[in-house]
């Protein structure tokens, strides 16, 4: 249970960030979008960069496929993919947007993600049918097949037919989709006991005891369903009602639609929530209604300083806990942080004396 504390501060940084975002016009908060190309582009070309220097390759690539500053090549392709569809909904144009596309389109391409592959061509086909510029329209139909060709390019160039081959085994009856069937198969019976959820990797601890397979995962691969595990049943059905609220209100943007399409649908098969950037992305894309101004007048002038240094300490002992961990030193990830199942596990895994291994396993 001391994990699920843990996983409420890690996802605190959302709230507030929203909160902070709120602050905010509606010309301004579409401007802070527009940093999603930039970044996206200025990430795939330190990435390839870094992938040629031997030390640094196995921080930016997965299994020969570009992972970008997210070490994950699928939620990489993700934030490629929103960073297209902010482009592809702008309202004026110039020759460095067609730029950034190109680099966010072979990024894309060099990321070998199956299923942000197939949803560029939908999103691509929604934009050329419902967007209002005629030039994007025709620009975007074009940019697939230059995006295709660049691959090929680089295949050539770098001799890497691995990447790019994933995407000739596109199919429903592919192993990591079929895997992604048995998670779920094997985590509904699990939510359907659990309605208040299993807390922050009570899933992963868990898992041995319901899996019908075999396999060995953190996350289940649905954002959805991970809510599910997590929280139960109350907040994750008030969190679809927000996407969905917002998605099929009246007068809602194209651009809103499609980011939060992206993101929805690439949530079904795998967890890119889990990255904080990209739950950001999400709260920021939300329909929050009418907002209106809060006057603070009534609370005292020590309230919100206490507030914000308790938080500021809350999200520092965490993650300090966390990123000792993420170094490798777990003894002292423990002390700082005692209830750090994740922490424990590593100790008994490479302790040797069965005394001190009995002990870690009683607080385990």
């Amino acid at each position: 249970r001391g994990m699920a504390v843990f996983g409420f501060f890690k996802f605190l940084p959302v709230l507030l960030f929203a909160l902070v975002f709120l602050q905010y016009g509606k010309e301004e908060r579409e401007d802070c979008m527009e940093w999603i190309p930039w970044s996206g582009a200025i990430m795939t070309v330190l990435s390839g960069l870094f992938s040629f220097v031997p030390v640094l390759r196995p921080y930016f690539t997965v299994s020969d496929r570009l992972a970008g500053f997210f070490q994950y090549p699928n939620t990489f392709a993700l934030f490629l993919l929103l960073g297209l569809i902010v482009l592809a909904t702008r309202t004026q144009y110039s020759w460095c947007h067609l730029i950034l596309a190109i680099f966010l389109l072979f990024g894309i391409f060099a990321s070998g993600s199956r299923t942000v592959f197939v949803l560029t061509i939908f999103s691509a086909l929604c934009v050329a049918l419902f967007g209002r510029n005629r030039v994007v329209r025709k620009t975007v139909l074009l940019l697939l097949p230059a995006g295709i060709v660049l691959s090929l390019l680089a295949v050539w160039l770098t001799g890497n037919v691995q990447t790019v081959g994933r995407y000739l085994t596109t199919s429903l009856s592919s192993s990591t989709f079929l895997g992604r069937l048995l998670y779920f198969q094997d985590a509904l019976p699990v939510i359907l006991q659990n309605p208040f959820g299993l807390g922050y990797e009570g899933y992963y601890y868990a898992q041995s005891a319901f899996q019908t397979g075999v396999y060995t995962v953190k996350y289940v691969h649905n954002d959805f369903l991970q809510l599910l595990l997590d929280v139960g049943w109350i907040p994750t059905g008030l969190f679809l009602g927000a996407v969905a609220y917002s998605f099929f209100k009246k007068g809602a943007s194209l651009r809103r639609r499609l980011l939060l399409l992206a993101i929805c649908a690439h949530c079904l098969f795998d967890f890119s929530l889990q990255y904080a950037v990209i739950f950001m992305i999400l709260a920021a894309v939300l329909d929050y209604g009418a907002l209106r101004e809060a006057s603070l007048q009534g609370l005292s002038r020590s309230v919100l300083p206490i507030a914000g240094g308790v938080m500021l300490f809350a999200s520092f002992y965490f993650g300090l806990a966390s990123f000792l961990a993420y170094l490798g030193n777990h003894t002292d990830a423990v002390s700082l942080y005692p209830a750090y199942t994740d922490s424990y596990l590593s100790l008994l895994e490479e302790e040797t004396d069965i005394d001190q291994a009995h002990d870690y396993a009683e607080k385990i």
